[in-house]
Order: structure tokens, then C-alpha cells, then sequence
């Protein structure tokens, strides 16, 4: 796919290898409020490494039917650069907007804002803005993603694409790849996976 083309030359330049793994469990409440439980494992060191694992809450308010807002915790361990084992805590809150756009194509924006406490850095704000672009009203559909990010002072991107399995029963996988700048100026290429499910069926 196109996708690939465009994401390999940053691929060849990258730094390091990795993978990451989500899981999401949705547990709606109505037409209007869902409850997703989240939970991600990250390696790095060309998949030799356990980097970071995180696990919280995000609760979901369709305020429109295409605009939602987003307000989430997490609980994270992470490697410092030190090399030591950390634990910090993660909030965050923003807006998930649905774009209007031809019946074959989704494109949905993202703007959060997060509070990270505890690192080794010290506390600090992030604000992040994603676009996400799936294609197609198959059960396979392919998806890109661009993502900007700015914390102390300093502006990193996130770039991916994949292919997206949407299933019966509010179920969803994906796999694919990511392309990170780190905020230490070093780079990471992620193979990444996504699991979705729903713990319930919609209530009216």
C-alpha cells in the first residue's frame, strides 16, 4: 500500500526497533457516556527491552454525535534514562471530533492536554493533536496516522499506518506501524497492535 512507501525511508533511518501492544475494554452506559479500560506494553532495544507498561481509565461523553469529550488516568512503569524502573501518574483530558467526509472515508481529530507526575524529570504538561484517516467501509480497512507533541519546551511527531479489522459486536484489531521522534532526539520504529472489545452491548 501507499502507506508503506511513504513511511519506509523514515523506517531506514530510525534508531531502534520496537512493539506496542493495547488493549481496550469498552463498557458504554447509554447513547452518550462509555467507560474504556486501557492498557499498553511497550518494548524497545530491537524488541529485547521491557519498556513501559500503563494501565487506567477513560470515560467518554458524546456531547454531539460526532464530538466527544475525552478525560482519562493512568498508572505507568517505565524505564528512565537512567535505566532505572519509575512509576509515574498520567491525567489528561480534550475532544475527539468526527470530520465530515465521503461515507468511505473517516477522519477524526483529537486534541488532549496531560499531566504527568511523578517522573524523574518532575512534573510537566504535554499537549498533543492527532489526525486519524481510515479508508473504506469494508471489514479490513487501512488507516494512517499523524500525531504532533510538545512538552518542556520540545516538538516531536508520530507517524503511522496499518490495517484496521472491524468486527461484529463492537470488536476491533489492528496491526501496524509507528515512526516516533523522542524527546531525547533519538528516533523509534514500533511494529504496533490494538485490541478493542466491548464488555456489554449498548443500552438505549
Amino acid at each position: 500500500m501507499r502507506w508503506i512507501a511513504l513511511l519506509l525511508p523514515l523506517a531506514c533511518g530510525a534508531q531502534d526497533w520496537g512493539s506496542l501492544h493495547i488493549a481496550n475494554a469498552n463498557l458504554p452506559f447509554g447513547e452518550k457516556l462509555l467507560l474504556q479500560f486501557h492498557s499498553r506494553l511497550r518494548t524497545n532495544d530491537r524488541f529485547g527491552d521491557y519498556f513501559q507498561s500503563r494501565g487506567g481509565g477513560i470515560l467518554w461523553y458524546n456531547i454531539r454525535p460526532r464530538v466527544s469529550l475525552i478525560s482519562g488516568y493512568y498508572f505507568a512503569d517505565a524505564e528512565a534514562p537512567s535505566g532505572e524502573r519509575m512509576d509515574f501518574h498520567r491525567f489528561f483530558g480534550g475532544t475527539n471530533f468526527v470530520l465530515p467526509t465521503s461515507p468511505k472515508l473517516k477522519l477524526e481529530a483529537r486534541s488532549l492536554l496531560e499531566r504527568f507526575v511523578g517522573t524523574r524529570s518532575g512534573n510537566y504538561f504535554r499537549a498533543r493533536e492527532r489526525i486519524l484517516t481510515t479508508f473504506g467501509k469494508k471489514k479490513m480497512r487501512p488507516f494512517v496516522q499523524l500525531e504532533g507533541l510538545a512538552q518542556q519546551g520540545v516538538l516531536t511527531g508520530r507517524f503511522g499506518g496499518g490495517a484496521l479489522l472491524v468486527m461484529s459486536g463492537g470488536r476491533e484489531a489492528s496491526i501496524g506501524f509507528e515512526y516516533r521522534q523522542l524527546p531525547s532526539g533519538g528516533h523509534i520504529n514500533l511494529i504496533t497492535t490494538n485490541l478493542q472489545f466491548q464488555l456489554r452491548a449498548k443500552s438505549n
